[in-house]
């Protein structure tokens, strides 16, 4: 071989070696997490079965609000249930990316209580039947940084706002007071709700166990005074994921969430009170 072709080839070999340390870097920038699986866009979709406690006392009126409403103990709501999660993100930087998740549980019950308690402005006398029915719904949407990234751990924060809104409704029979002990003397629905939007600050952990498993660690909440909202909102959870392809994966968690209202005035009604719910979550992972 002449020299001169020789060196044409030393310089076609360190062309295409240039050329493929760019491409390696972009390459490594877009490496997946865990391993080869992609984390521009993912989608998780679970089955939650909850357990419950809500403590709520509503009012109409400007007079005051009654004494705490157990819906589980004396109504006879649901203590758990089982409904669907949903929680999805977008990386939008390389540290950064969008994060949004939704639950809703829809809980009844029916039972006689052997206690006076007052709903709205009406008090209902011990013995009355009474028909419930509770929802709850949560949307929350963040924005996450991860402010330490090796490749197999991610410690990150996120800021955004949850809005929930809780529904009560009941259907009671004759044996409904108005004030002052009026009878209301018929059948009666009554129907009430407590919505709010609060912002929420969270922290969190990820760590690539295994080139195709991964497990997640967060917490995010916020108490505040808004005015006529003192109160918030919190949620924790811990799940793993096994992926058993570069685009899906399963896997389980606990999560919990808490909704803590000191004071709610929405002009017309006002509310205080609690709601708990603690679940195990089953879940399909869609990476992209």
């Amino acid at each position: 071989m002449s020299r001169s072709r020789s060196r044409r080839w030393s310089f076609a070999v360190a062309v295409l070696a240039a050329a493929a340390v760019p491409a390696s870097l972009a390459r490594a920038t877009e490496a997946g997490f865990p391993g080869d699986v992609p984390d521009r866009f993912r989608l998780r979709l679970s089955t939650v079965s909850g357990s419950f406690d809500t403590n709520f006392a509503f009012s109409s009126d400007r007079g005051g609000l009654g004494g705490l409403i157990n819906f589980e103990d004396l109504l006879g709501v649901e203590s758990s249930r089982t409904s669907f999660r949903l929680e999805g993100s977008w990386r939008i930087g390389r540290r950064s990316s969008i994060e949004f998740s939704y639950f809703g549980f829809d809980r009844s019950g029916s039972r006689a209580p052997q206690l006076d308690f007052q709903f709205l402005i009406f008090t209902v006398l011990a013995g009355t039947a009474v028909e419930s029915d509770l929802s709850s719904r949560v949307a929350t949407a963040a924005i996450r940084y991860n402010a330490y990234d090796n490749g197999e751990v991610r410690l990150y924060g996120t800021a955004g706002a949850s809005y929930f809104d809780l529904e009560a409704r009941l259907a009671a029979g004759v044996g409904v007071l108005l004030p002052g002990g009026v009878p209301v003397g018929r059948s009666i629905v009554l129907t009430t709700d407590v919505s709010q939007a609060v912002p929420v600050l969270g922290v969190g952990t990820e760590w690539a166990v295994s080139r195709r498993f991964l497990t997640n660690l967060y917490f995010r909440g916020l108490f505040l005074d808004l005015g006529g909202f003192r109160g918030g909102i919190s949620e924790a959870g811990f799940s793993g994921t096994w992926f058993f392809t570069r685009n899906l994966g399963v896997g389980a968690g606990v999560q919990r969430a808490d909704i803590r209202v000191r004071e709610f005035d929405s002009g017309s009604a006002t509310a205080r009170g609690s709601y708990s719910q603690i679940g195990v979550l089953i879940h399909l992972e869609a990476a992209f």
